[in-house]
């Protein structure tokens, strides 16, 4: 998918407000229904947990960098989330609304993250995702992503992985992910 089909499509990628936690809390929630449909039932049951509290989400956005991609009467329907973990980026959430789908906002939102990314100097940017579901790590594959073994990874990107492996779930279905910044 062309990531420019998002800016040609009326879309445009900005940084998040202040306000805007509500909205993109909203935003993960209606993405996180999609889980329903994958037929690991261990995955699927995700579409059904309890998002975290406003004020949670809301202090760890805070604390994150995130770009917000708009319509074009500027309202939130997608966004990523990101923050520094030792050398790298880490990101922690890609959401897009499931009726902006499949336009190259979270191509686009990607592309944001690596960009800025690279401008703080960051090695690379890394993530955990699970293996198998279509709308995780193929998608970030095509992105340029690559698997980083567990084993290979620094303490520090360990603990993350096992801290987002979410309950009831085997670490196994997951995988942590790269995409070096230094040839950007």
């Amino acid at each position: 998918m062309n990531p420019d089909r998002a800016a040609s499509a009326g879309y445009t990628i900005r940084p998040m407000r202040a306000g805007d936690a509500p909205l993109l809390l909203d935003i993960d929630t209606a993405s996180t229904a999609l889980f329903a449909t994958v037929d690991n039932p261990e995955i699927a049951a995700i579409a059904t947990s309890c998002g975290p509290p406003l004020e949670d989400f809301r202090r760890h956005l805070e604390a994150s960098e995130v770009k917000v991609a708009c319509d074009n009467a500027d309202r939130p329907v997608g966004f990523i989330a990101f923050e520094a973990l030792e050398r790298d980026i880490y990101v922690w959430l890609l959401s897009v609304h499931p009726d902006h789908t499949r336009r190259g906002l979270g191509s686009q939102l990607v592309k944001s993250a690596l960009e800025a990314g690279g401008a703080r100097g960051a090695e690379r940017c890394v993530l955990s995702t699970f293996r198998d579901v279509a709308f995780n790590a193929p998608f970030y594959r095509d992105q340029g992503f690559d698997e980083l073994p567990l084993s290979e990874a620094a303490a520090p990107l360990r603990e993350r992985f096992h801290g987002e492996v979410p309950a009831g779930t085997d670490p196994d279905l997951r995988l942590l992910m790269q995409f070096p910044l230094g040839n950007r």
